[in-house]
């Protein structure tokens, strides 16, 4: 049975240790305000959602796509998982679509955005005076312009337009199945050492992805309070941000704790496992510290050009872990447990054809 429509009220969120500001709408929960921390501030925006429900609201005609996107910023960004993938997006959405309004979102507006966003591409290349050009992925624009969807979305669900139109995005890319093989491995990691700039820390990145298959963002968060070299287990889990991509606590191959242990001896207790040394002026005072690495796409580009590897990223460690792991005959269920996924499907889906026992049973079947 529908629950009562009590109209606009405050409610305190246990799990979230909030209160937020909502109402039941044929039976399903609404939020209008949420993550306030005391009452008194729920109360304010209850009152003000109030005041704006009984405001005149604008026809959709009368809303650009860059006030959609400014709403959703607001109303909604802050609260997912990692806002800045979010915020990027509407940075190269909103000199296209900005002045636009729902109407004019058109399949052919769609795939102009794409022409747009190839050439903006080009130019910004050229302005920092890359050497060789690359061409911006479909993937990319179809993630932008899922977010723009997104919005226009959450505009709908509030009751702030009347329509939801569709919006036309490129099709999604076949999974990269790239992996390195052993020797290429051992030239990335080669080549990551001669490297004058990273050499303190690409190389231990890279063996860290190959042998845990973590993401690159979990390994550059990773703090030496998640690494326990006694019990010899990696906990991924402690600076989880996103909950749609699983991490998981790895046991430390003895190859990667040797490795660990003269890390370890090197750095700060309480610091990031992958850092930087850097020296700053504090209050007049000149310190030197250990500072974290927000991405390490420049200098393991740069190992990987070196060591003469294609269609090399810091994502294909993760696939060479997982490519490996399934080549040595370890069970898909163990594999996608280990790199932090709650079911099998994707994992059966790249990497089955490479389980050796699939070949095993169709020479079996033979006789």
């Amino acid at each position: 049975m529908p629950k009562k429509n009590r109209g606009i009220h405050i409610w305190f969120r246990k799990e979230r240790d909030c209160w937020e500001v909502g109402e039941f709408v044929n039976g399903n929960r609404k939020r209008h305000a949420t993550g306030f921390s005391c009452r008194s501030e729920a109360e304010k925006a209850l009152a003000e959602v109030i005041l704006l429900s009984q405001t005149p609201k604008r026809l959709s005609d009368d809303y650009t796509l860059g006030e959609l996107i400014a709403y959703y910023i607001e109303e909604h960004v802050p609260s997912l998982a990692n806002p800045k993938t979010a915020l990027v997006c509407f940075e190269h959405l909103l000199p296209f679509w900005g002045g636009l309004r729902l109407e004019d979102i058109r399949q052919s507006r769609c795939r102009d955005y794409l022409v747009f966003r190839k050439r903006a591409f080009v130019k910004w290349q050229q302005a920092h005076g890359y050497k060789t050009e690359r061409t911006l992925s479909e993937e990319t624009v179809r993630r932008e312009l899922e977010q723009l969807q997104a919005a226009i979305r959450y505009a709908h669900k509030d009751n702030l337009i009347t329509y939801f139109p569709a919006v036309w995005k490129p099709k999604k890319c076949k999974p990269k199945s790239r992996w390195l093989t052993p020797r290429e491995a051992a030239r990335l990691i080669r080549e990551a050492r001669r490297l004058e700039k990273s050499s303190a820390y690409l190389p231990l990145f890279i063996l860290l992805a190959l042998y845990t298959g973590a993401r690159s963002e979990a390994v550059l968060t990773l703090k030496w309070s998640q690494v326990d070299l006694d019990n010899q287990v990696i906990d991924f889990r402690g600076g989880q941000i996103s909950q749609n991509k699983g991490r998981s606590i790895i046991p430390i191959p003895k190859r990667l704790l040797r490795e660990l242990e003269v890390a370890q001896c090197l750095a700060m207790p309480n610091g990031y496992v992958i850092h930087r040394e850097r020296t700053v002026k504090e209050d007049g005072v000149i310190k030197r510290g250990q500072f974290p690495i927000g991405s390490v796409k420049k200098s393991f580009g740069l190992a990987c050009e070196r060591a003469g590897l294609k269609d090399v990223t810091p994502h294909t460690l993760r696939h060479t872990a997982a490519s490996w792991m399934v080549q040595k005959g370890v069970p898909i269920y163990d594999v996608a447990k280990y790199l932090g996924h709650s079911s099998i499907a994707m994992v059966e889906k790249t990497y089955g054809h490479m389980a050796p026992e699939h070949l095993q049973r169709a020479k079996e079947s033979w006789g």
